[in-house]
């Protein structure tokens, strides 16, 4: 199911409610996480939000030139206030933050395997550097810093942590499908301006947007790429 639409079922709210560790991520799709842990059955149940692990590093949804917005967010209700865009996975230099604090969590209730977790974690950090340098590397010898995706833009952290530029049709946590012609032709002026020769869009996409940007653009022959937002 898709994360911004998931409920738990009775059985899941159980294993919630009698759990020794509860992760989450935080933010508007973890909404329900409030009513799973009022009816917690382990009062020594510990609990670790991502998001507040993060801190000041958690960032507001961005809204970019030309993004089409919002009538209803996933809980079918209208926000008029920004919130926190959710998709913190989306960030090597995240989870290199997450990583840790989901270690210690885990020695925290687990204190006989503690060497273990925290060994774990070193030797991952070490894999979590090496992806980092990879992807600053391929960024700054690249031609272009600038995306253009038709489609929802769940990839605020990766942007800011590379120093990218990103137009997209939608916010991240968007329940829009259908693209207004106003949207199309800002998407279209992004590419032209920015002599792009491919359009973005996720792994879930039925890149019928896309296809509507690359007919109204002049050349009308780019490509179209999937960047996989994980979820």
């Amino acid at each position: 199911v898709d994360m911004h639409s998931y409920q738990p079922t009775a059985a899941d709210m159980l294993l919630v409610s009698s759990c020794d560790l509860f992760l989450y991520v935080g933010g508007t799709s973890d909404s329900w996480v409030d009513d799973a842990l009022q009816e917690a059955v382990n009062q020594d149940m510990e609990v670790l939000s991502l998001l507040d692990v993060l801190g000041s590093a958690a960032r507001l949804e961005e809204l970019t030139e030309g993004m089409q917005a919002d009538h209803e967010d996933h809980d079918g209700h209208a926000h008029a206030e920004a919130e926190y865009d959710e998709h913190i996975w989306l960030s090597v230099q995240n989870a290199k933050v997450l990583v840790s604090a989901i270690s210690e969590a885990l020695c925290g209730v687990d204190e006989g395997n503690a060497a273990l977790y925290r060994e774990n974690c070193e030797n991952y950090l070490i894999e979590l550097d090496k992806l980092d340098e990879a992807f600053e590397k391929t960024v700054s010898s690249a031609k272009r810093t600038v995306l253009v995706f038709a489609d929802r833009y769940p990839f605020r952290y990766l942007a800011h942590d590379y120093g990218l530029t990103c137009y997209a049709a939608f916010s991240g946590c968007s329940a829009e499908s259908e693209a207004s012609f106003a949207t199309i032709l800002a998407l279209v002026r992004h590419v032209e301006e920015n002599s792009l020769p491919y359009v973005m869009v996720l792994e879930s996409s039925t890149q019928g947007i896309a296809k509507q940007v690359i007919d109204n653009t002049e050349s009308k022959d780019q490509g179209i790429l999937v960047l996989n937002s994980l979820q």
